[in-house]
């Protein structure tokens, strides 16, 4: 569920063209237990370019 709602943010953060929640959201990552975790890293990665 938790990956679910990642990638929900991530879809709602390239759709806004937004990318100021990316950091926040990069820095609270790898704390959490999420399923392909290092996948949603990699796509914040690209969305603050």
């Amino acid at each position: 569920m938790k990956f679910l709602n990642y990638t929900n943010t991530l879809f709602k953060l390239r759709e806004a063209d937004d990318r100021s929640e990316a950091g926040f959201i990069e820095s609270s990552l790898p704390g959490d237990t999420v399923v392909n975790k290092y996948w949603l890293i990699d796509k914040l990665k690209e969305l603050e370019r």
